[in-house]
């Protein structure tokens, strides 16, 4: 919370925009399959990024080895999508 504060008050007032691309690669995680105490899970990770791109206007984009996790385009190109689908029901 204190980083995306920190970032949203240093772009305040620039055409400034923090775009991140976040691959997670799950072979880090050990033979337990449990992930050390001390790191962050990829859920939280991912969170923690999107946050800060919200905070500087950017755009979030998450994916990894199985495929695309979340996206602010695709889900901006599918709103849009959805939306003509609408219009074209009327």
């Amino acid at each position: 919370h204190t980083v995306s504060a920190y970032v949203a008050e240093v772009c305040r007032g620039f055409d400034l925009q923090l775009h991140v691309c976040l691959f997670t690669v799950m072979k880090d995680i050990g033979s337990s399959g449990v992930i050390p105490a001390r790191y962050a899970t990829p859920t939280e990770t991912a969170s923690a990024f999107k946050e800060i791109v919200q905070a500087a206007n950017g755009r979030f984009h998450w994916f990894g080895e199985a495929g695309i996790f979340e996206s602010d385009d695709i889900t901006s190109i599918v709103s849009e999508m959805e939306k003509a689908k609408n219009y074209s029901q009327k």
